[in-house]
């Protein structure tokens, strides 16, 4: 699996998702049109008359767990300066029915992972939390066990590393949208 990591690029698979939702967005879907729509509004951003890639961008990267494109592109190329605002991208509502444990702080967390090391440690925007395997399975994350190794259960202190680029690529997969929709 770290060598299919050599491959895979985060920012290249959000710059495929901005082109086929583009690609979406020409065709008038109205699915889609109503989706980005929405998106913009909550962002704050006008609905453009005509949606171009960087539109796309945008909108990608906010269904990624990101504020914008930006925002998205350095985190995701693992070299966003810290500390960072990492988004949502490694939690979502696949996760709210499991009792994690929040911190505010890194030294916190760390210190529960320590504690229970078979947990695993996750940024959450500017905050983490450490949850248990059933969550990060169910985050389409757990299947791989020599990956976590690799960064001792700790996505903060692998952030970059082959092992979290292969996991990014894990968490990009369980979050795919069937494409099927953006026919319509």
């Amino acid at each position: 699996m770290l060598h299919t990591l050599q491959t895979f690029s985060p920012v290249t698979e959000l710059k495929t998702r901005a082109r086929l939702l583009l690609n979406a967005l020409r065709a008038e879907s109205p699915t889609v049109m109503q989706n980005s729509a929405r998106i913009a509004r909550q962002q704050g951003w006008p609905v453009p008359q005509e949606w171009s890639l960087h539109h796309a961008l945008n909108l990608v990267a906010c269904e990624a767990g990101f504020s914008q494109w930006e925002h998205a592109r350095q985190t995701l190329e693992g070299s966003a300066p810290a500390p960072q605002d990492m988004g949502t991208f490694w939690y979502d509502k696949q996760a709210h029915g499991y009792t994690n444990h929040w911190f505010a702080n890194y030294a916190d967390a760390r210190q529960q992972l320590d504690l229970h090391p078979d947990s695993y440690l996750l940024p959450y925007k500017n905050q983490f939390f450490v949850a248990e395997l059933p969550c990060v399975e169910q985050l389409g994350l757990g299947q791989h066990p020599a990956l976590w190794q690799a960064i001792s259960h700790d996505l903060v202190a692998g952030y970059g590393s082959a092992a979290w680029q292969t996991l990014c690529a894990l968490r990009f997969k369980a979050t795919r949208r069937d494409t099927s929709a953006l026919k319509n």
